[in-house]
């Protein structure tokens, strides 16, 4: 994973912002529990702060902290050792995360609608000159379809690469 100085204070301050959230999660469902006039209130805003806690605590916003502006990037992308279906030439429309769930939204480089790569759960990111790569995830998405898994288990999940530059 990418250390390097942007991604080290994005990380700090994503891991300091999921602790508050959480911390706030944790006061709301105190107060659901001792003042019953304010229970449904309180246990929306401790359900949204824990999700958003996990949100900025995951693994998926760590490797989205670490990678470089991509928007309008021109990528190869392979799952599992395959490139995505019916796909050659793509570029990054916006790399975020929800939840545990890296989301990558690509749109074909001539021009068309946006599509999401959703990498559920995805194990440890490298992070390199103009190279992204995470060994494991749960299951990778292309456009709501999930996508087949290597048989054997030799390929990485995702390998996403781009002009190194």
């Amino acid at each position: 994973m990418n250390v390097g100085g942007r991604s080290v204070q994005r990380k700090m301050s994503s891991t300091i912002r999921g602790t508050l959230l959480a911390l706030a999660g944790v006061a709301a469902l105190a107060v659901a529990a001792l003042v019953p006039a304010l229970r449904p209130t309180a246990l929306v805003v401790a359900l949204l702060s824990l999700f958003l806690a996990g949100t900025s605590l995951s693994r998926a916003t760590r490797i989205a902290g670490s990678l470089p502006p991509l928007a309008k990037t021109p990528v190869q992308v392979l799952v599992w050792g395959h490139a995505l279906p019916g796909e050659t030439a793509l570029q990054v429309d916006s790399v975020r995360s929800f939840g545990a769930a890296l989301l990558l939204h690509l749109r074909p480089a001539e021009g068309g609608a946006r599509r999401l790569l959703k990498v559920a759960q995805p194990g440890p990111g490298r992070v390199g000159p103009g190279r992204l790569e995470i060994a494991e995830a749960r299951y990778i998405s292309w456009a709501g379809t999930k996508l087949p898994r290597d048989a054997e288990r030799q390929q990485p999940a995702l390998i996403l690469s781009w002009p190194a530059g």
